[in-house]
């Protein structure tokens, strides 16, 4: 893949799940990879990038994306590759990965992740405008 196809950044995650004192089993997110160049494409229907889905008689919509970036191992034999637990973030929304697709020979990830809108809220900022 040519680097310049790789525009956007975005940072990996990985949970660690821990029991509060009340019982409920809590999630705490840290980096596993940060700043990784990819390029990324809205996906979904029926605009790019946005679905909904009945759940429960209510009506949730999801934002899904395809990150494309270069593949990545990361060393320790306890975390190497990605796994359906890690967590993307882009633009201040953490998206859930449901698909992981390696291409070649350990070259590219392909990466296919949603954010449910009844989850969190997505921030979306300007990009354009300059700092205040």
């Amino acid at each position: 893949m040519r680097a310049g196809l790789l525009h956007n950044q975005v940072n990996i995650k990985r949970g660690t799940y821990s029991v509060d004192s009340f019982g409920d089993r809590t999630r705490t997110l840290s980096n596993i990879v940060t700043g990784l160049w990819c390029s990324i494409k809205y996906i979904g229907t029926p605009s790019a990038g946005a679905s909904e889905e009945e759940t429960n008689d209510q009506t949730t919509g999801k934002i899904k994306i395809e990150v494309t970036c270069r593949y990545f191992g990361l060393g320790d034999a306890g975390n190497v590759g990605l796994k359906f637990d890690d967590v993307v973030e882009h633009m201040g929304g953490l998206f859930d990965i449901y698909s992981i697709h390696v291409i070649g020979r350990n070259e590219l990830y392909k990466i296919r992740a949603e954010l449910r809108d009844d989850e969190q809220v997505l921030e979306f900022t300007n990009l354009n405008a300059p700092n205040a």
